[in-house]
């Protein structure tokens, strides 16, 4: 009978033991939830600075301020740093990249990649009108092409308007952008060894290129290359150009090379009598 009650003894013990260690982690599984609830909780932990890292070109400093905070209602904690990132890049167009890191206790900080404007962009696929000979006719509505033949629009303050406008104009379709800036950016090296500055240039929806030149006077020239063999068509007319056209290509309105050899030229009899008057006078 003993030895029966001290089993009956070791297997209460066991149980009770048992029964300690099961409600032992029920009641620190019970707190981790409360405390992992309470941290994750918008209010807990609330961020008190943004700072910004890098300093800004183009990126009004208050938009950033503006979305950052609005996004940042969460506290530490309950934070999503991958969702923040993306709200940044969307609703901030000059925002190429950006990394987010939070400070302990209540610090965020951000630092922004920006994109580097080289030209303006149209697309000519949102746009009704055609790109006209020498007539700057989109001055109004471009987006901006980076460094990275990425296309953006941002809100452009009244100086950034004054600035960007100086920038050379490309068109295109949906997508063309990259091979676009590639090929106008080829062209314009190529035309600047013979002392010609590229305006606009571009591929309209009929998939045509063409470029329109600012001459040493002032005035433009639109240069029609046609569909294919652009840049052989290009050196043609730069023979053509560093020859007898170099005379007189200030009466030119334009030079059409969509032919397979030759080229016609479309001549400004006004601009051509004008200067035939005053040599006379």
């Amino acid at each position: 009978m003993a030895v029966r009650g001290e089993k009956l003894e070791v297997r209460l013990s066991q149980v009770l033991a048992k029964l300690f260690i099961a409600m032992t982690l029920m009641l620190l599984l019970a707190s981790f939830v409360v405390v992992f609830y309470w941290l994750n909780k918008p209010e807990s932990f609330l961020f008190k600075k943004i700072e910004l890292v890098n300093q800004l070109e183009n990126q009004k400093a208050d938009e950033l301020q503006k979305v950052a905070e609005k996004s940042v209602e969460a506290g530490f904690f309950s934070l999503n740093v991958a969702d923040f990132t993306q709200k940044l890049q969307y609703q901030l167009p000059w925002v190429k990249s950006v990394s987010v890191k939070k400070i302990w206790p209540n610090k965020l900080r951000i630092f922004i990649i920006e994109h580097k404007p080289i030209v303006r962009w149209i697309s000519v696929e949102e746009n009704k009108n055609e790109l006209l000979s020498n007539d700057l006719i989109w001055v109004k509505n471009y987006q901006l092409l980076s460094d990275q033949a990425i296309v953006f629009r941002p809100n452009l303050t009244i100086k950034q308007k004054e600035k960007f406008s100086q920038l050379v104009l490309l068109f295109g379709t949906e997508n063309s952008a990259k091979k676009v800036l590639s090929e106008c950016l080829a062209m314009n090296k190529k035309l600047m060894t013979i002392g010609l500055g590229i305006q606009q240039c571009g591929i309209n929806k009929r998939r045509t290129w063409s470029i329109i030149l600012v001459l040493k006077n002032g005035k433009n020239i639109d240069i029609k290359l046609g569909k294919d063999k652009i840049m052989q068509k290009l050196e043609r007319f730069i023979k053509i150009f560093s020859g007898q056209l170099k005379t007189y290509i200030n009466f030119a309105q334009y030079v059409d090379l969509r032919y397979s050899n030759g080229f016609s030229i479309k001549w400004n009899k006004h601009d051509y009598l004008q200067s035939i008057s005053k040599e006379q006078e």
